[in-house]
């Protein structure tokens, strides 16, 4: 036989070998899809069987959830701002995303389901078109059935544990942040995971006073309700998560709302009535804050902030607190709105405290938020420096708002941020006020337009904005005004959370050079949404399909910077207990990034840096010698070192300690606000003296009217300056 037959026989033989092998491993990949698809039909039949015991409110997949998947994949991959395939590469991190936000804390998936999932999600892929639109939905309601099981199974570990008081004198140390843990590789890693939230969660409780009887009422209440309201999950509401975990890849302002539960809308309206004037929206199982409505009863009273947590609602004065943690947001709802005049008390966590610090309590009137409250105001202080004193005018305005129905109709009388402030400018000006500061702190923006007139009070003509879209096309809105309503020196004070509109404004005064920004930089929001009405692609459907909210355009600085990420700057920095690392436009995932366009055309330019340099020397020599400012700065300092930390004692001792040295400070704090107001010093902290500590936001105010004195002061110098600025008028 020749070695040229042996090699061919050898090389005919290892082929078939080849397909034998080849074979072998794909029945084997097929018994394991059959297998695979056996333990997810019986998952499903017994998440079916627990339903119909009453236990819990089944989930299924329904043809108007695949059918909306696609549409909203397909909409948001064509007309949002980001241009963006939806391709098996996203789709993987839409799945990422659900799985973060069903399980934020990762206290309830093993490694083992999520492995599960991802193996199934590949599967999918490879089955059905590049990214599995339509065919997923039933792989997220699978992942939340796993989630809502084991939820149920943790709280009733949680309510065995507490059975018996456990041990707080132990060096067991709790994770600040588990957003970014590892899974748990089993039941056991997660039985210790929950011993220490437990106990943490009794820590939080014991401090605020209670005995244990009473912690562990309230910690099986609390348990309890968190299971209910799991338990009553809709099958719209998993949809909605999930939809929301694509929506929020593309950037945090996307959005789907349901038909049945356009929850911040609805909530909106509904407070802004008989209620505390807040917006409120459920985040890793608390109820929370996410925007304070101007001139409402949350708004009047000044200590409520966006993202603090309420934990508790009760009615008057003497009514049971009923703790909330876990409920649904409409439930929550329900017990905060009533009528006008009547009383409600709210426990709240503050959105700095770290796990397991204690609770506070505020009471509220409500009442409604009538357009009256929600105006800008004015206000005049006098400032004394150098033997002169300065009047200087204040304008706070909360939102940017319009009556478009009154202007639509052409009433001379109609409501706006502009013709407001105009009229409030001309009072000052019968006043004598030298300088005005316009105070745009916690103003989450509204009208563009509104915006854009405002500065035009105080510019002479010329653009304010640019607003670039999807298609390329380049907007630059401009003031109408014929000139400027006022001519002298102007301030505008902003924080983090000023945000949208308020950047339009304080941006354009920064650019043009036309007055001094203070305070914290802002939120930095930069893009334009768009709201679309699903129903539109099937016309003549009874079934409503809910709205999609979607991001369009980007705002661009007059100067060319965009206002997305970075916000706006201020001239000079003041101090603020909201870190911009924890709160803003740039601590969201998948938000745009910054970017810059041309300058437009525009006669102006930033203040000059010396007259900077002089304001903020002049600030800092105040600020050094002002007890009162000193010890806000240490306040802060001590809450960011609080807030860096990476875990939490979980020693009852060491955690009264540290709740004990926070009162003597804020106690020693509250007695220097009391003493510049010349009132007698507190001997001991209570409830209401600890939320009266809202002063701080007065303390900046004031010292940001001594700056513009110094601003007035100091103009006259830099008549010379190189560069021209709008600051002064020649």
């Amino acid at each position: 036989m020749s070695h040229r037959l042996i090699s061919l026989i050898l090389f005919l033989a290892l082929l078939a070998a080849g397909a034998a092998a080849a074979n072998e491993d794909e029945e084997k990949a097929a018994e394991e899809a059959e297998r695979r698809a056996a333990e997810i039909a019986e998952q499903r039949a017994e998440h079916l069987e627990r339903a119909k015991s009453g236990d819990l409110d089944p989930l299924e997949v329904s043809d108007r959830h695949r059918t909306l998947d696609r549409i909203i994949s397909g909409v948001l991959e064509q007309h949002h701002l980001r241009d963006r395939a939806f391709n098996e590469d996203m789709a993987t991190e839409v799945l990422e995303a659900f799985l973060d936000q069903v399980d934020t804390g990762r206290y309830y998936l093993l490694q083992s389901d999520v492995d599960e999932y991802f193996a199934r999600h590949e599967d999918l892929l490879e089955s059905s078109n590049e990214s599995g639109a339509g065919e997923r939905v039933e792989l997220a309601f699978d992942i939340f059935e796993r989630y809502r099981d084991r939820l149920l199974d943790r709280i009733e570990f949680a309510l065995e544990f507490i059975e018996d008081k456990p041990d707080l004198d132990t060096d067991w140390k709790l994770d600040a942040d588990r957003s970014e843990a590892a899974w748990a590789a089993d039941e056991d890693e997660l039985d210790r995971i929950w011993k220490k939230r437990v106990k943490n969660d009794a820590i939080g409780l014991l401090l605020n006073d209670n005995d244990w009887e009473e912690a562990r009422d309230t910690l099986e209440r609390r348990y309890n309700n968190f299971r209910r309201s799991v338990a009553q999950t809709h099958s719209d509401d998993v949809f909605e998560h999930f939809i929301n975990a694509h929506a929020r890849t593309m950037d945090p302002h996307s959005a789907y709302f349901s038909p049945r539960d356009t929850e911040e809308f609805e909530i909106r309206m509904s407070l802004s009535l008989e209620g505390i004037g807040a917006a409120l929206q459920v985040e890793d199982e608390y109820v929370t804050i996410t925007e304070i409505l101007p001139g409402g009863p949350a708004d009047e009273d000044g200590t409520l902030r966006p993202q603090d947590r309420i934990t508790g609602v009760a009615q008057g004065a003497d009514g049971e607190m009923k703790d909330v943690v876990g409920w649904r947001l409409d439930d929550v709802v329900d017990l905060i709105r009533g009528p006008e005049g009547t009383e409600v008390r709210l426990r709240y966590l503050s959105g700095d405290s770290v796990p397991g610090d204690p609770e506070r309590t505020l009471t509220l009137e409500r009442s409604e938020v009538a357009l009256e409250e929600q105006a800008a105001k004015k206000d005049i202080r006098e400032v004394e420096r150098d033997g002169e004193t300065y009047r200087i005018g204040v304008i706070t305005i909360p939102n940017f708002y319009m009556d478009f129905e009154g202007r639509r109709e052409g009433r001379e009388d109609y409501r706006s941020t502009t013709r407001d402030v105009k009229r409030l400018l001309e009072e000052l000006k019968e006043a004598e006020a030298d300088a005005v500061m316009v105070d745009l702190r916690d103003n989450g923006g509204g009208s563009l337009t509104e915006a854009t007139e405002l500065a035009g009070l105080f510019l002479d003509r010329g653009p304010i904005v640019q607003i670039l879209d999807t298609r390329g096309d380049l907007d630059i809105a401009q003031s109408r005004n014929a000139g400027p309503v006022w001519d002298r020196p102007v301030g505008v004070m902003v924080n983090r959370f000023s945000a949208s509109a308020s950047e339009i404004f304080a941006g354009a005064m920064q650019d043009y050079g036309r007055g001094v920004v203070l305070g914290t930089q802002t939120y930095g929001k930069g893009t334009v949404q768009n709201l679309v009405e699903l129903d539109r692609f099937f016309p003549g459907d009874e079934d409503e399909l809910g709205q999609l909210k979607f991001t369009i355009g980007q705002f661009y600085r007059v100067s060319g910077g965009s206002m997305q990420h970075k916000g706006v700057k201020p001239d000079l920095e003041l101090p603020s207990p909201i870190s911009t690392d924890d709160f803003g436009e740039s601590t969201k995932p998948n938000a745009l990034e910054w970017n810059e366009i041309d300058s437009a055309s525009f006669e102006g330019g930033p203040l000059p840096e010396s007259l900077i340099t002089a304001l903020k020397e002049s600030h800092e020599k105040r600020a050094r010698e002002n007890l009162e400012f000193v010890e806000f700065l240490d306040d802060i300092e001590r809450a960011r070192e609080l807030g860096e930390r990476e875990s939490i004692s979980l020693r009852l001792s060491e955690r009264q300690e540290e709740h004990e040295e926070a009162r003597e400070r804020r106690l020693v704090h509250q007695n220097l606000q009391r003493q510049a107001r010349g009132e007698e010093p507190l001997e001991a902290l209570d409830d209401e003296d600890e939320d009266a500590l809202e002063a701080d936001a007065d303390l900046l105010l004031g010292e940001g009217t001594r700056i513009m004195a110094d601003f007035i002061h100091l103009l006259p110098q830099f008549s010379d300056a190189e560069g021209k600025f709008a600051a002064r008028k020649d």
